[in-house]
């Protein structure tokens, strides 16, 4: 299918076009349900020291026309200007460690040197697991 093609001189008379509109007042702009309870965070936040969970705010918010789930409220609080950083929040160490949930774990070393035999039924590096058998092949002697 070919492209369309148009006149170079369209592109002056739609940049004029959009040059000669009015700004549009921020009241009138539509916004998500994020920007909605990010922009009343710290109401949603003094129901919580309320005792009100998560869940009683989110159907009081959809009786009120902004239906949201728990995971709506939770992400956009997180992500809110006013949401405070936890102080026990895991952060990697100074001297570049990483934490120990992202440390890698230790791979299984291929054999040194695979059987030489073509008649062995079942190698010694050859493993098994539930959706069937792999030869474990090295690719290097040292790394």
């Amino acid at each position: 299918m070919a492209r369309k093609l148009y006149k170079m001189e369209l592109s002056d008379k739609l940049a004029k076009v959009l040059d000669d509109m009015p700004a549009k007042p921020k009241s009138e702009r539509d916004v998500t349900a994020t920007e909605v309870i990010q922009k009343i965070d710290k109401s949603i936040r003094a129901m919580q020291r309320k005792n009100y969970t998560l869940e009683e705010i989110a159907v009081v918010l959809s009786e009120n026309e902004l239906p949201v789930s728990v995971a709506t409220i939770k992400s956009a609080l997180a992500r809110s200007p006013n949401a405070k950083k936890s102080v026990g929040a895991a952060q990697p160490a100074a001297s570049g460690d990483k934490p120990a949930a992202r440390q890698a774990r230790p791979r299984a070393r291929a054999a040194e040197s695979a059987p030489a035999t073509a008649g062995q039924t079942k190698p010694e590096n050859q493993q098994t697991d539930a959706t069937g058998t792999f030869e474990v092949k090295g690719d290097r002697t040292e790394l």
